[in-house]
């Protein structure tokens, strides 16, 4: 069976895409990968992640930096007709398309009918939720997704949760794949950092570097701390990154790693004395939030730090494996302060999120429900 998988990305440094792919090629697919090359630097590092000769690779090689505004736009109009000229001309060697997100499929979904292959589309995000737009605009684009869902042969969303943002639209198959990490624990080489002797505690954000994720209020803080005894490393691309640059410069309790493959992002956090994915609950997507920090940290055996009213919270208190904080850097700071200074407490935490892990969102129950998905198909 051939796959054609869609996204937005550039596919190495997406964690999801990463393990979905492997594991369509751990059971025999061919996949071809539809992705957006930003930067220039895309394809040997895929090849890298991947190295499969059931794998090719065609990049929509246009650089697009955070905050482009209208440019922005017209270049992802323009890469959404690049994938649906890219299924035509591919559709011989295609049974399945595999589409992430509203960007790859507004224009495609048709054709991938009217071709007769199969559809899968994938949630990562619902997209009026997690983007502002005027009006009219969202509610046809609302309308759109519903049309592609209603038009999937099978819909994959990240928690049950999710299900509330489909609201009406009437799919064929769901599916929930959590966004858990391949279960690496025992596998990992540690990451060779050079901490400060002052330093008490170890913490890290890799990632979008982007607003609404407590990032600025932290970065603001991390100088004024009169207990600084906390090393910072962050990695991503995103509109902080030069604030993060030149906090780095001469703060020596941080360092900042550029875009990172997974597998070193893994080697890094299990470093980490915790990990944390604060996302602003006022946005509407985020009471739906599956961040890949909570999952990560549950594999590595991690307490982890969530917002409040964020959907992830609930799960995080139940099951005692973390803390969770107002959308603020005093309340987040209060938290880092209550791990450090309770060592034992935070153990447990870890110990009781590599249990929940194992038993209910390891990666090897996400990969059989892809696998059996797409049997069925």
């Amino acid at each position: 069976m051939k796959v054609i998988y869609a996204r937005s990305t550039a596919i190495y440094n997406d964690s999801r895409a990463t393990k979905e792919i492997k594991a369509l090629l751990k059971h025999g697919y061919h996949v071809t990968v539809l992705a957006w090359d930003r930067e220039g630097i895309s394809e040997d590092k895929i090849k890298n992640v991947f190295n499969s000769d059931l794998l090719s690779i065609h990049l929509f090689k246009k650089e697009l930096k955070h905050g482009s505004g209208i440019k922005g736009l017209f270049k992802t109009l323009s890469f959404c007709r690049w994938i649906n000229k890219n299924i035509k001309i591919l559709r011989k060697e295609t049974n399945i398309v595999h589409l992430c997100d509203l960007d790859t499929a507004l224009f495609s979904y048709k054709t991938i009918k009217k071709l007769k292959l199969k559809l899968v589309y994938d949630i990562y995000d619902y997209y009026t939720d997690s983007r502002t737009f005027p009006k009219l605009i969202e509610t046809y684009l609302r309308w759109k997704e519903s049309k592609i869902i209603e038009s999937s042969d099978a819909t994959i969303i990240c928690t049950e949760q999710r299900k509330e943002q489909i609201g009406k639209a009437k799919y064929n198959k769901l599916e929930v794949i959590h966004n858990s990490p391949e279960d690496i624990l025992n596998q990992i080489k540690p990451a060779k950092l050079k901490v400060p002797e002052n330093c008490k505690i170890i913490t890290s954000f890799i990632g979008v570097l982007s607003e609404n994720r407590l990032l600025e209020e932290i970065l603001d803080k991390i100088d004024s701390q009169s207990s600084n005894d906390i090393f910072w490393i962050f990695a991503g691309q995103g509109m902080y990154r030069n604030k993060i640059e030149q906090l780095a410069s001469h703060n020596k309790n941080v360092i900042y790693l550029g875009s990172l493959p997974y597998s070193e992002v893994l080697s890094i956090e299990q470093q980490c004395d915790f990990l944390f994915a604060t996302y602003n609950p006022k946005i509407k997507n985020h009471k739906y939030s599956a961040p890949n920090k909570v999952y990560e940290a549950m594999m590595l055996e991690k307490p982890v730090i969530v917002c409040e009213e964020t959907g992830i919270d609930k799960l995080v208190l139940e099951n005692g494996i973390g803390l969770t904080t107002d959308y603020s850097a005093e309340s987040f700071f209060n938290k880092i302060a209550y791990l450090k200074d309770n060592p034992i407490i935070a153990t447990e935490m870890g110990k009781k999120a590599r249990n929940l892990y194992k038993e209910s969102f390891s990666w090897e129950i996400m990969e059989s429900r892809i696998k059996k998905m797409y049997e069925k198909l």
